[in-house]
Parts: structure tokens; C-alpha cells; sequence
């Protein structure tokens, strides 16, 4: 399910150790503000005339507005300075902004993401892990579950981090199928080379605490030079 960012306001809380997702530990009630996603029916350039190209210009454009509204809230609700101008990271899954206290803020597009990404960092926390075979994991700072934001502390490599395609307590189906495991080894070799061993303790790591990290990348598990 999307998060949907057409609400005119909405109720900010965060705290990592607030009691629940959602928790009311602080109440800021903060307009988000039209986005190109809210702000007309279609995106304002999409005429006859535009290009595709155009449109998805314009898309993409939306999808970051929307992300940095959501992460401007949690911000400003939090008294956090937001450095807005570049984004720290962006991906299908959502967009990362740095803040001026060793921190990055992740907006999420997807609420299952979400949930998986705050369990895992939750899970970790709770059984101290703050490190898996030398590779740092950050530190879950604060959450709010309506915006679908997290706020992680910045780990300088080698890290492990992005834990939004997980699943826990179980494999996911496909993880006894000869054919699809012989494909994602291979994949994982092309990408790692002769680091993929190493990546793959890491992984068996993380199943200790019942966590299955499914979908490895150089840029989410990555090697100090």
C-alpha cells in the first residue's frame, strides 16, 4: 500500500522509544502543503502536446515533493534542521535526507517497507546488536508510522542497512527452490565478487535474530576500503 500524502494536516510524534508505532509522545499539528501529486488531478505540465519524457519529469518530481514534505514534518516536529537541498538517497522504496544532527531522515513509499525496516531496526536494538561480523547498523533515533518516516544515525562503512524487503521467523517460499537460489547466488557474485562469502555470513548473521535480508546490494552492505 502507497502512503497517501493528500491530507491537508496530520499529528506528528516520534521517539524510538516511544511504546508503539504511533505513539503520542509529542502532538504538532503541521499542514503538508499542496504537492504536485495533490495540488491538480494530473501532473500541470501533461497536455497533448508534452512528451512522455515530460510526464515522467514530472512524476518524479511529484514523488520527491510529496517524500520531502513528510520529511520536513517529522522534522520540523521534532526541531530538527533539515539539510533539504540535495537527497541524501533515493530509490523506488523512497528517499533519504540528511539532518544537521548525524542523522538521515528515510521517507518511505511503501507502508509494508516501512514496517519491515522499523521491525528489523527494533529487533535489532532490542537484542544490542549494534554491529554484525564488523559491518555497522544504524541506530533507530525515531519513527513516526502515519508519515512513514524513519530517523536512522549516519554509519560510515563497512554498514549494513535498508532491511525494508525482509521477512522474519521464516524463510520467504522460494528460499528451498534450487532454480531461484542458483540465480540470486549468481547474482549476488556478479555484484560482490569474491566479497560474496563474506556477505552471505552476514546474512546467515542476521537469520540468528530471525531476519531474512533477501535482496543484497554493494550499497547496502558495503565494504570499508
Amino acid at each position: 500500500m502507497l502512503y497517501d500524502s493528500t491530507s491537508s494536516s496530520t499529528e506528528i510524534t516520534s521517539s524510538a522509544a516511544d511504546g508503539g508505532a504511533d505513539s503520542q509522545a509529542s502532538r504538532i499539528v503541521i499542514s503538508l502543503g499542496p504537492t504536485c501529486d495533490n495540488a491538480t488531478s494530473r501532473p500541470p505540465i501533461f497536455s497533448a502536446s508534452a512528451t512522455f519524457g515530460e510526464y515522467l519529469d514530472c512524476a518524479s518530481m511529484s514523488y520527491r515533493l510529496s517524500h520531502l514534505a513528510r520529511a520536513q514534518s517529522y522534522a520540523d516536529a521534532n526541531r530538527i534542521a533539515l539539510h533539504r537541498e540535495d537527497p541524501f538517497g533515493h530509490g523506488m522504496d523512497g528517499t533519504i535526507w540528511r539532518t544537521a544532527r548525524h542523522s538521515v531522515i528515510k521517507v518511505f513509499e511503501h507502508q509494508r517497507n516501512y514496517r519491515d525496516e522499523l521491525k528489523s531496526y527494533q529487533r535489532l536494538a532490542a537484542a544490542g546488536v549494534d554491529s554484525l561480523l564488523g559491518f555497522a547498523v544504524p541506530e533507530l533515533i525515531g519513527f513516526h508510522a502515519r508519515l512513514g518516516v524513519l530517523e536512522i544515525s549516519i554509519v560510515a562503512p563497512p554498514f549494513l542497512l535498508d532491511f525494508g524487503k525482509v521477512y522474519f521467523d521464516a524463510p520467504p517460499p522460494y528460499w528451498n527452490d534450487a532454480e531461484v537460489m542458483s540465480h540470486w547466488h549468481a547474482e549476488g557474485q556478479e555484484a560482490f565478487g569474491p566479497r560474496w562469502p563474506k556477505v552471505l555470513a552476514v546474512i546467515a548473521a542476521l537469520e540468528r535474530y530471525g531476519i531474512w535480508y533477501v535482496d543484497p546490494k554493494p550499497g547496502n552492505i558495503m565494504f570499508g576500503e
